[in-house]
């Protein structure tokens, strides 16, 4: 976890430790790209259960993709893709055929609207404004962005 914090770092020191929790639970799975032993990229995976399952999951029946990050250096190399493999086929082998994920739809959110438009994912619903306050280090986190729903069939 510490090579993952210093890496990848989130909003909040304690955050891969709230997923690991999680994870004992059974309510995510987190996954990790590394390269020469250090972590270049993370996503994790939220299960129904879990407090920050999307309503967009529920309504969609789907597990949901969160969180999919590559360092910058490392982008445009196949990790994204690799890490998105190894995430559908986990959520497959767990007998789960729906996974699902938001994306933004402006410009920032191109790169990874291509990649999951590349991967089979396809349009459900939106667009939409999704937001979320979250506990950062130096004090609550708030944020919003116009989103769209993707799902795909495992």
């Amino acid at each position: 976890m510490d090579a993952l914090t210093r890496s990848l770092p989130t909003w909040s020191a304690a955050e891969f430790g709230r997923r690991l929790e999680a994870q004992r639970r059974g309510t995510l799975v987190q996954f990790a790209a590394w390269d020469a032993g250090v972590p270049i990229g993370r996503a994790h995976v939220l299960f129904p259960g879990h407090e920050q399952w999307s309503i967009s999951a529920h309504r969609c029946r789907c597990v949901e993709v969160r969180d999919v990050f590559v360092a910058p250096e490392h982008r445009r190399r196949g990790a994204a893709t690799a890490m998105m493999d190894v995430v559908e086929r986990a959520v497959s082998d767990g007998g789960l055929l729906r996974i699902g994920l938001s994306v933004a739809q402006d410009e920032d959110g191109a790169a990874a609207r291509a990649l999951y438009e590349r991967l089979g994912y396809e349009f459900a619903h939106g667009p939409y404004i999704g937001g979320a306050t979250i506990p950062g280090d130096d004090g609550p986190i708030h944020f919003a962005a116009v989103l769209a729903y993707l799902t795909k069939e495992l």
